[in-house]
């Protein structure tokens, strides 16, 4: 299982290996990720949805109500 606690990187990535799955998010202060995929973190939001489009995924910006 993998885990991200890293507020300082706190924008995700959680893929598989062939690509297949993606999701992604930001890490809020006392959440934690886990996850059997591998997960990639980044500083910036730009950033994060920049791999998301080089892995060939198209970002969505949901806002979650």
């Amino acid at each position: 299982m993998n885990e991200h606690t890293d507020l300082e990187k706190p924008f995700w990535v959680a893929k598989k290996e062939d690509n297949s799955v993606l999701k992604y998010g930001e890490l809020m202060e006392g959440n934690i990720l886990n996850t059997k995929m591998t997960i990639y973190t980044f500083e910036t939001k730009q950033e994060m949805i920049d791999f998301i489009e080089a892995n060939g995924h198209e970002y969505i910006d949901e806002e979650i109500k």
